[in-house]
C-alpha cells in the first residue's frame, strides 16, 4: 500500500524524551480491531478500538517533527501521521485513506492539504497507467494515447509539487516531498536544487534537507554501456567491500531489502541463478536498503543467501541506492569484466536470461 511504501526515515539530532498521547477518532470504525503505531517499521504501541477510538502513547526521543504509520494488524488499513513536540488529537473516517485531520499538529494538516492536493491526480494516473500497462503488454494494441496522457498528468503533478513547495517552504512536508521526488527523479538534479535553495534554512538543514543533498550530490545517472559507478561498502560482517575488488569480474547487484516481499519472493530464483553462474565467476552482491542491522541479518540467515550483501543501514537514502538511482526494488544490474554497465532490469527472470545470452557470446 502506497502510505507504507512512502515511511523510511530517521531522525537526526537527539533532543527531549517524553510521553506523547495520541487520540484517534475514527468515525465507523468498528469494535476490537487491533492497530499497531509503527515507527521505523517497528512496532512501539498498540491500541484496541473502543467507540471509534484509538488511544496510543508515544516516546518522541527527539525535538524534530517525526513521520509515523498507525496500521491494523492485517495492514488494510493505515494512516501516515506527523507528531511534533505535543500531544496529538486525530479524526478521520474509517477506511478512508485521506489523511485525518489532527489538533496538535500544522505539519500533520499540511499533509492533509498536500494529499488533498495530490491524491486524486496520482489516483487518475495510476488508472492510466494500468491501462497503457495492459494495451502494450497485454493486448498489443495502441498505447500511445495513454502515453501522452501519463506524460501530461505528471508535469501537473509535478507543477502541484512545486507550488505547495513554494507556498510551504518551512513546512517539513515540502521537505520530505522534495526528497521522495528527488530520489524518484520526478526533478532532475537542477530542478531539485533549485527547490532544495527555495527551503527556509531550518528545512534545508533537517534530515530530510541534507538527504536531499545527498541524493543530488550522489546520482551518476548510470547509463547502459557507460562505467558502472564505483561504491564501497561494509558486509554484514563489518568488512569492507569496494566494486573495484572484483575488477576483471563480471558482477551483479541485486538492490534489496528484509522488509520487501517481493524481493523475498524472487530469492529461490536468485539463488537457482546464483549455482548456475557460478561456473562463470559471476560476483553477486546484495545491496540492502535496511535500516535495522538486526532485521538485515536475520534475514540473510533464515534464507540462507550465499552470497556477498553490503549495507550503510540508510533505507531508501543507502549511498549506492542513491548513486545508481535506484527508486523502487527489487532492482539488478549486471557490470561486466570491463567494468561497464551493460543491464538493467527489475524482472530478475529477463535479467537472467539476457545475463546468460550474454556470458554464451
Amino acid at each position: 500500500m502506497k502510505f507504507l511504501s512512502i515511511l523510511f526515515f530517521l531522525p537526526l539530532f537527539a533532543f527531549s524524551q517524553g510521553k506523547i498521547s495520541i487520540s484517534i477518532e475514527l468515525k465507523g470504525m468498528p469494535d476490537n480491531m487491533l492497530f499497531y503505531l509503527s515507527e521505523d517499521k517497528v512496532n512501539v504501541d498498540s491500541a484496541i478500538s473502543k467507540n471509534e477510538k484509538l488511544y496510543f502513547s508515544y516516546r518522541k526521543i527527539n525535538g524534530d517533527t517525526k513521520g509515523i504509520i498507525i496500521v491494523t494488524k492485517d495492514k488494510r488499513h493505515g494512516y501516515l501521521i506527523w507528531i511534533e513536540n505535543k500531544s496529538l488529537s486525530l479524526h478521520g473516517q474509517f477506511g478512508d485513506l485521506t489523511p485525518l485531520s489532527a489538533d496538535g499538529s500544522s505539519s500533520q494538516n499540511d499533509f492533509k492539504e498536500y494529499r488533498e492536493l495530490t491524491l486524486p491526480l496520482e489516483n487518475t494516473l495510476d488508472s492510466v497507467r494500468k491501462k497503457f500497462n495492459l494495451a502494450r503488454f497485454e493486448n498489443h494494441s495502441d498505447s500511445s494515447l495513454y502515453k501522452l496522457s501519463i506524460e501530461s498528468l505528471s508535469e501537473k503533478l509535478k507543477s502541484i509539487n512545486i507550488e505547495f513547495l513554494k507556498s510551504h517552504n518551512n513546512s517539513i512536508i515540502s521537505t520530505y516531498m522534495l526528497l521522495l521526488e528527488t530520489t524518484r527523479k520526478t526533478f532532475t538534479k537542477a530542478e531539485s536544487l533549485d527547490l532544495f535553495n527555495k527551503l527556509q534554512f531550518d528545512q534545508q538543514n533537517s534530515r530530510y534537507g541534507q538527504d536531499i543533498l545527498r541524493s543530488i550530490q550522489l546520482y551518476q545517472n548510470p547509463k547502459v554501456g557507460q562505467e558502472a559507478p564505483a561504491f564501497s561498502m561494509t558486509d554484514i560482517t563489518g568488512q569492507q567491500i569496494s566494486l573495484a575488488d572484483y575488477k576483471g569480474k563480471n558482477v551483479i547487484l541485486i538492490f534489496w531489502a528484509s522488509w520487501c516481499m517481493p524481493c523475498r519472493a524472487e530469492l529461490p530464483t536468485l539463488k537457482a541463478a546464483y549455482e548456475s553462474l557460478k561456473k562463470d565467476s559471476v560476483i553477486f552482491i546484495g545491496v540492502s536498503l535496511d535500516e535495522k542491522k538486526e532485521s538485515w541479518k536475520k534475514a540473510i540467515d533464515i534464507e540462507n543467501i550465499p552470497w556477498i550483501n553490503i549495507s550503510d543501514l540508510n533505507g531508501w537514502t543507502n549511498d549506492v541506492a542513491l548513486t545508481y538511482g535506484v527508486t523502487s526494488i527489487p532492482d539488478h544490474f549486471f557490470i561486466n569484466k570491463a567494468g561497464l554497465l551493460i543491464n538493467r532490469q527489475q524482472n530478475f527472470r529477463t535479467f537472467e536470461q539476457f545475463v546468460q545470452a550474454y556470458l554464451k557470446n
